[in-house]
């Protein structure tokens, strides 16, 4: 499978949601994910230090094939990076591991504390 690329712009201490849907077929229909993990993450570079693993912050919907990424404001609050890094999310079934999204991630630095 090919990525699907999809930059990532998280605001430093809010929460950040965005939700997924794969779908597959003709006529497209939702992905059955029952059974996968995923993980995910932010690095500076491609095999660069870590910035957040968001594995666990991440909720999939089994037949109705959402992939839902839920970062709590605890975990963006501390993050501090200038400029772009880089993510993916990887769906694992059994021994398959499919790199589902790719991309940059971006931090919208707050003002407010």
């Amino acid at each position: 499978m090919e990525a699907t690329r999809f930059d990532l712009v998280i605001p430093q201490g809010s929460d950040f949601e965005q939700e997924f849907t794969w779908m597959a077929g003709d006529p497209l229909a939702p992905v059955d994910l029952t059974g996968f993990t995923v993980e995910a993450q932010i690095r500076y570079a491609y095999g660069g230090d870590l910035i957040l693993d968001f594995s666990s912050d991440i909720t999939l919907g089994d037949a109705a094939g959402t992939i839902l990424i839920d970062i709590p404001a605890a975990d963006t609050e501390n993050l501090s990076w200038i400029g772009s890094a880089v993510w993916d999310l990887v769906l694992i079934n059994g021994t398959e591991r499919d790199r589902f999204l790719e991309g940059k991630a971006f931090l919208s630095l707050g003002a407010t504390e």
